[in-house]
């Protein structure tokens, strides 16, 4: 166990993707009562798992005899890895793809007590358990053909990595658009408001000049306005993919947009349910 090759390592890591992945897929689906490919990527694989699978072991390789430690050791660098992933996470793309903040104990909503004692948990059953049967698994596997696994899971992996890389990005850049588009109908009401108050207060031969550019103003809102539900579609397209597999993402950035889009997302999939109900009558 002390000493893997490279290769070895790569299909550990994959295991563990997989398995945060079924786990959290499953997690989220029985609480959502619906099914949810869960996770950044669209393949079965949570990259957070497999490095903190990673993290794990070489945390608690010189101490794997002691029960405690490995608990501890696990734990605290888990942790690490989960509060730098999120933070990063967070900067580059303006969105929390997962978020403790109503956990009691929490640092800036990336980590939390309750998941530090999981990932103890995890740590223990893993090394003391679950790895022996994996480990079991890869070592088993020719040498050659571990190789080719190894590679083929990394194309995959790539492939898929910069597809959902694009998607987030999209999301961020539209979430900022509709955030500016949002500040400016904003303004631009504000504006009428005051005109209004200057109507009311001036004199009659301001009157008809303050009405042309209220008008001027209103046919500018509308536009706004136009242009904000045109953004907005266009949004939902880029984000629809990612918001359904995290549907407890957040946005501090941009909340108002965040929001319109997670309830856009739930009103299409409450009209797909609809029209799958029909077809399934019909074909009865």
């Amino acid at each position: 166990m002390y000493s893997y090759s490279l290769t070895e390592w790569i299909l550990f890591f994959y295991s563990y993707c997989f398995l945060g992945w079924m786990w959290e897929s499953c997690y989220v689906s029985i609480k959502q009562k619906r099914w949810v490919n869960r996770g950044f990527m669209y393949g079965p694989c949570l990259p957070i798992y497999g490095w903190g699978a990673i993290t794990v072991l070489l945390a608690t390789i010189p101490v794997r005899d002691h029960i405690a430690l490995v608990f501890i050791c696990g734990m605290i660098g888990a942790t690490l890895l989960e509060y730098l992933t999120g933070a990063f996470m967070e900067v580059l793309f303006h969105v929390r793809y997962w978020d403790y903040s109503k956990e009691p104990c929490n640092i800036n909503g990336h980590i939390c007590l309750k998941a530090s004692l999981a990932w103890g948990l995890f740590s223990v059953l893993m090394i003391y358990i679950l790895h022996a049967f994996i480990e079991m698994m890869v070592i088993f596997l020719h040498h050659a053909i571990a190789e080719i696994i190894a590679a083929l899971l990394m194309v995959i992996m790539m492939v898929d990595l910069i597809k959902s890389f694009k998607e987030a990005m999209d999301l961020k850049e539209m979430l900022m658009h509709l955030s500016m588009s949002h500040i400016e109908v904003q303004t631009i009401r504000k504006r009428l408001d005051v005109i209004m108050a200057i109507m009311d207060r001036d004199a009659a031969q301001l009157k008809e000049k303050l009405l042309q550019s209220k008008q001027d103003l209103s046919e500018k809102l509308i536009e706004e306005k136009m242009l904000y539900g045109k953004k907005l579609i266009e949004a939902y397209r880029h984000s629809i993919n990612i918001l359904h597999r995290n549907p407890d993402a957040i946005s501090k950035r941009h909340a108002p947009v965040m929001q319109e889009l997670k309830e856009m997302e739930k009103a299409a999939l409450g009209k797909l349910h609809k029209v799958k109900n029909k077809l399934d009558k019909k074909e009865k």
